[in-house]
């Protein structure tokens, strides 16, 4: 693995607001694109995850109790430590799993962990709230971007997990590979839904920009099935510069025993059995790879 560059906390750069018209910052120690603070480096602070209000929310990060995290009309509003966070008056939220976040989205500063070489996601229960695209009611292809969500032809919305487009684009911005290894029986449409999902709406940059086609693994028979071993040795062989050591690669999956597969070959893996990947499991996964911090496993990992 790689060391990220320490610093005092976890934090996120700027989110946006379409009602107030003007970016918003959550302000803090040394945030991504700010040179670190010159104050000398001790151990990294007690930190607590704020808690991502049901479908939608400014942010989910891991913020130093006391932290400013916004500011409306000049009241300023500040972590506690009581594990809520409410938006600043103005701020434009999204309803709905899958509605993303505000016009930019926030990213995590994951300064002083150790990164995986590659994050490999599955895609059903991990991803986005489905069993799968083609599960009962099926998705009616093509997928388009509506301007919140990836809608189907109905116009009914993929149903992304909230905190999935912060994640993306935190580890695409610390330069960490990122793949796919799934079952889901229609990977055509999964591949549709993944380049229709804008992250960046400054840019345009989609999900399906960050994962390479070499990287996605979206199979279910054959060798690839029941299992995902396969998966994770072909995303190990086919990896940029050349294969990767297992213990470079980090996995989540709603699935024990796809976890505990990615374990045994010697990799990191996350469950994400209830309510999808989040920021925490990130955070987690990335404490197991970073021992110092005191992180204690259950079997390896978290499974």
């Amino acid at each position: 693995g790689r060391v990220s560059t320490p610093s005092p906390g976890i934090l996120v750069g700027t989110t946006g607001s379409s009602l107030s018209g003007s970016p918003r910052r959550i302000r803090g120690p040394s945030p991504i694109g700010r040179a670190p603070s010159a104050a000398p480096m001790g151990p990294h602070p007690i930190i607590k995850p704020t808690q991502l209000r049901p479908r939608g929310s400014i942010a989910q990060a891991f913020l130093p109790v006391g932290s400013t995290i916004g500011q409306s009309g000049g009241l300023e509003e500040a972590w506690d430590g009581s594990g809520a966070v409410a938006a600043a008056d103005g701020v434009a939220e999204r309803s709905g799993v899958g509605a993303g976040f505000s016009e930019q989205t926030p990213c995590i500063d994951l300064s002083g962990y150790t990164l995986p070489r590659v994050v490999v996601f599955d895609l059903d229960e991990t991803c986005w709230d489905h069993f799968g695209l083609d599960h009962k009611p099926p998705f009616k292809p093509p997928f388009t971007w509506s301007g919140s969500a990836v809608c189907d032809a109905t116009g009914r919305p993929v149903e992304v997990f909230p905190d999935l487009p912060q994640i993306l684009l935190s580890l695409h911005n610390h330069g960490v590979t990122l793949a796919v290894a799934s079952h889901d029986g229609k990977p055509e449409w999964c591949r549709q839904v993944m380049d229709s999902y804008v992250l960046d709406f400054d840019t345009g940059l989609c999900w399906g920009q960050l994962i390479p086609e070499e990287l996605t693994f979206i199979k279910y028979s054959g060798k690839y099935w029941p299992g995902k071993t396969q998966h994770f040795q072909d995303i190990r062989e086919n990896m940029p510069g050349g294969p990767c050591e297992f213990s470079d690669m980090l996995v989540f999956d709603d699935s024990k025993s796809i976890c505990q597969q990615a374990h045994r070959l010697g990799a990191h893996a996350v469950r994400c059995n209830n309510g999808g990947v989040t920021v925490a499991k990130l955070i987690e996964g990335l404490s197991y790879m970073t021992p110092a911090r005191g992180v204690k496993r259950k079997n390896g990992d978290a499974v």
